[in-house]
């Protein structure tokens, strides 16, 4: 069994991440959340949402 915390990340308010990934954890972003987590090169193994609170839809690459 793997043992990890799962960290979501959405759009909205942001007053900063407060978690540090470490092995094992999952970090999923929800829309938006994207960009946090960008900000702080944090990399999200999953990414999901319609992209509504984005510009535009984000590039393969930068996940």
């Amino acid at each position: 069994m793997r043992n990890g915390i799962c960290y979501v990340v959405g759009a909205g308010e942001n007053y900063g991440l407060d978690f540090q990934k470490t092995v094992g954890d999952l970090v999923i972003a929800a829309d938006a959340g994207l960009r946090y987590l960008a900000g702080q090169d944090i990399r999200a193994e999953f990414v999901i949402g319609d992209y509504d609170s984005m510009e535009c839809v984000p590039s393969p690459r930068i996940l």
